[in-house]
């Protein structure tokens, strides 16, 4: 059953005490909606799942979630919780909800996209495997862009959020989840496996260390996922002020 799994024995720790920071600020919404993003992610998981042969050959995340994977993902949400626990400010509700909304966003653009047969980079304007970061896909930039807009209609369920609320969120999710496409294809560390010549996001391939070829060595995927959500937040905060 361990195999099974989709997050590591810490991985579950981690967001054992997420849950429990975002629902000691926000209570019941908090938690709801937290458990509705891993939930939900577990879902489209197991989608990419069936595709992860060829996905593993690429990037560098396994099968199962570790503890970093679930702070990249859920560290800005639990701020925007405690920032509204002190402040009691509503804007960090609605940036809450933009950043889970973004996450979530970004988790179906990866699965779904593994449904597609191509991939392609805007921002370095070539044609790149299926699975590699920085790589669009029509299947995987329409569920994102789905999941960026119907994600925060829980929080409008729920009654913490009202609709112009949800569509400021949704809104910064999908801005965010561009920037996260953008930032993969432009900062996201590269490597090329010197065996079999295939580029990947691993720095071991085919038994061999890989050669790096673009973007910054410190920029990981978590790391990526961490600037998207921070983005998502920060053009929230945006919107909110301006109208």
């Amino acid at each position: 059953m361990l195999e099974k799994r989709l997050l590591t024995f810490f991985g579950v720790i981690a967001a054992v005490i997420l849950d429990i920071a975002v629902s000691f600020a926000l209570g019941n919404f908090g938690f709801v909606l937290l458990l509705a993003f891993l939930l939900l992610s577990v879902v489209v998981d197991k989608i990419k799942h069936k595709y992860k042969k060829s996905s593993d050959e690429i990037s560098k995340r396994g099968d199962h979630r570790d503890e970093i994977q679930v702070i990249a993902n859920g560290v800005v949400p639990m701020f925007m919780a405690i920032a509204y626990l002190v402040s009691g400010a509503q804007i960090f509700v609605i940036a809450y909800t933009a950043a889970l909304a973004e996450c979530f966003a970004d988790t179906c653009a990866s699965g779904f996209g593994m449904l597609s047969s191509s991939a392609f980079d805007p921002f370095r304007m070539k044609k790149v495997p299926v699975g590699l970061s920085g790589g669009m896909s029509a299947m995987g930039t329409a569920a994102s862009l789905i999941a960026a807009f119907a994600f925060p209609m829980i929080a409008l369920a729920f009654g913490a959020l009202g609709i112009t609320e949800c569509l400021i969120a949704a809104l910064s999710a999908a801005v965010g989840a561009i920037a996260d496409s953008m930032l993969g294809s432009l900062l996201q560390v590269k490597f090329k496996c010197p065996v079999c010549g295939i580029i990947t996001e691993k720095d071991m391939h085919c038994g061999s260390k890989t050669t790096r070829i673009s973007g910054l060595k410190i920029v990981s995927n978590d790391v990526v996922n961490v600037l998207a959500s921070s983005i998502a937040v920060g053009v929230s905060a945006l919107i909110y002020i301006v109208i």
